[in-house]
């Protein structure tokens, strides 16, 4: 008994350009910058979005870790007051 099998040629749409390869990475960002932006009702700017960003995982690397040892806490905390004198500016 023979078996025949058909292959169907894909299209060519799965290869993307450089730009458009640059915009799918860059699409969350944005999203994330202008999610600040509605909520902090201004514009933010990339820059203020990364400090924003520093500044929460600061926090949570600040308070989550319960059973750290205190150093770490205490670098923790630091990198928090940092972080967020930096937001203020």
């Amino acid at each position: 008994m023979e078996k025949n099998i058909i292959l169907s040629q894909s299209k060519t749409d799965n290869v993307k350009s450089p730009l458009n390869l640059i915009e799918t990475v860059c699409k969350p960002f944005e999203k994330l910058r202008q999610y600040y932006s509605d909520v902090l009702e201004e514009e933010v700017s990339y820059g203020r979005m990364w400090r924003l960003i520093n500044a929460q995982l600061a926090f949570v690397a600040a308070v989550f870790p319960v059973e750290a040892p205190l150093t770490a806490r205490a670098v923790c905390t630091a990198w928090l007051i940092c972080a967020l004198l930096k937001c203020r500016r």
